[in-house]
């Protein structure tokens, strides 16, 4: 479920391009596969999760991502990305959670970064869905496992390591 309103439907489409693809279908089925065979899991099943998990996808501008992240991260500024897991009775039942992307945070660190808009949603929403499934880089040891998935995943996808 991918929410947009008109202002924002430009980074919707950007969004669904990313995956060179038109239609939500064939984005979740990416993210499935994304999860479930680009990790090296053998498969989403393996962690107890419908192969098809569902997983909400809103695009905010920053705002609405300043005000949900001081929130629930007590962080006063807004933000890429912010992933919102289920507890694991929700996630046994196939659904991993939310991600919030601001569009405006987003663009901006794509131009910042010298990256394509596409290539940089596809990072975050890799980036979120790993939140989603309980990866983290609050500590170097958690980040560098995170970020060397994202850099795996990402290669899978014709993408350029986003951290050089």
């Amino acid at each position: 479920r991918i929410i947009a309103n008109k202002k924002y439907k430009v980074a919707h489409d950007e969004l669904l391009s990313c995956y060179k693809l038109q239609q939500r279908s064939e984005v979740d089925s990416i993210i499935c596969d994304l999860i479930g065979h680009f990790c090296g899991f053998g498969g989403v099943n393996d962690w107890g999760i419908d192969h098809h998990p569902h997983k909400g996808i809103k695009i905010v501008d920053s705002t609405e991502s300043a005000t949900l992240n001081a929130h629930y991260r007590q962080k006063n500024y807004a933000t890429n990305v912010l992933s919102f897991p289920v507890p694991s009775d929700f996630a046994a039942a196939g659904y991993l959670g939310d991600l919030a992307l601001c569009a405006e945070v987003v663009q901006q660190e794509a131009e910042t970064q010298q990256k394509t808009s596409s290539d940089h949603w596809a990072h975050l929403v890799v980036h979120g869905v790993l939140h989603l499934l309980g990866y983290d880089h609050e500590n170097n040891k958690d980040a560098k496992q995170m970020e060397a998935l994202e850099v795996h995943i990402l290669a899978q996808l014709g993408i350029a390591n986003p951290y050089h």
